[in-house]
């Protein structure tokens, strides 16, 4: 009996100095991309914390009250029903009373959660080619190449435009009703960039005039220049959207495939989902919000659940019968050849 109590202090003792070698690896993992936060005693802020009714969600409450900093990443928290919690500081934001619901967001901020940009406009237009200055090509192959895709210069250098080749639909939840969700006031200094966004993807036929009852907020993403792009946040229609089950490429099997050529060229798509058309009857569904009026999308925006697996059905079956030389993953076409002229006749095809 002796030996098994020593047996069991001695493996106790050993899961307890793994237990804080794995704790403190946990931790320093998790605080690699924390941004620190300077909160005094006193100070107002609101917590990321469980839901009272659902622990398996969270959400923003507060105010809450600085007690005192815990460590260098966390803080003791005064919760208003009076509890005290400890909390981390990537769950925590400083408090600022309501005088009009004004929502921007800072392009390196990961807190708020997934919403993702609209292009800019002036990203919208290709570039003329001119000529080819890869230090991997001969001047032979340079030539041969530059005069290739001059052949086909129209498809580089006109404005984004949807093809017929596929369409968007959302397909809502069984027995959802979808809510207005919370409107934001876009700060004035910001409202004639997001009217000129606005005004671009109108000349562009991009979006319409919609007259929804249900819209969906714009938020400005501040760049760490100084410029600001506008996102919609699509999130409350994502929540009730069914997500096509439908598989992506495996990024391993790609570097596999491009690890066994010779020859590789990947032809970025520009705003390839600006090029896929929704869904008539679902143009409705993607009305946003501005100051001055609501519009929905003709085309496939940005920040959409689905989207993402609609593009990639598409590519796949675009490039079907190229899929021996050609893949697809997200909007990047990547060729692979064994041989030069291989690879030139390969690229023709795509193109």
């Amino acid at each position: 009996m002796e030996k098994l109590k020593k047996q069991l202090e001695d493996a106790a003792e050993k899961a307890k100095l793994i237990s804080t070698i794995q704790q403190e690896k946990m931790a320093h993992h998790y605080n690699l991309r924390s941004t620190k936060k300077i909160f005094n005693p006193g100070d107002k802020v609101i917590v990321l914390i469980p839901d009272s009714k659902n622990k398996l969600l969270a959400r923003w409450q507060g105010p809450c009250t600085i007690e005192a900093r815990r460590n260098e990443h966390s803080f003791v928290v005064k919760m208003p029903d009076g509890s005290v919690r400890h909390v981390h500081q990537n769950k925590m934001r400083e408090f600022v009373a309501s005088s009009g619901s004004v929502n921007v967001i800072f392009e390196w901020e990961e807190e708020f959660g997934d919403v993702e940009s609209t292009p800019l406009i002036e990203d919208s237009f290709c570039q003329e080619i001119k000529s080819i200055t890869s230090s991997d090509l001969s001047a032979t192959q340079r030539n041969e190449l530059e005069t290739m895709l001059k052949e086909f210069e129209p498809l580089f250098s006109r404005q984004v435009q949807p093809v017929a080749i596929g369409e968007h639909a959302i397909e809502l939840l069984p027995n959802v009703t979808r809510q207005k969700p919370h409107s934001y006031s876009v700060p004035m200094s910001y409202r004639r960039e997001v009217d000129r966004q606005v005004k671009g993807l109108l000349d562009l036929d991009l979006i319409e005039p919609s007259n929804a009852d249900v819209t969906y907020p714009i938020v400005c993403v501040a760049k760490k220049d100084a410029s600001i792009r506008m996102c919609i946040d699509y999130r409350a229609l994502n929540a009730v959207t069914k997500v096509p089950n439908y598989p992506m490429k495996d990024t391993q099997e790609l570097i596999f495939t491009a690890r066994m050529a010779q020859w590789l060229s990947c032809l970025d798509l520009l705003k390839g989902y600006y090029q896929i058309k929704m869904h008539d009857e679902n143009r409705v569904l993607t009305a946003f919000s501005t100051h001055n009026g609501v519009y929905q999308w003709k085309v496939m925006p940005f920040g959409l659940s689905g989207a993402s697996s609609t593009f990639q059905k598409i590519m796949n079956n675009v490039l079907r019968s190229h899929s021996s030389y050609a893949q697809a993953y997200i909007d990047d076409i990547i060729l692979h050849s064994k041989t030069w002229d291989e690879h030139l006749i390969h690229l023709r095809n795509v193109l």
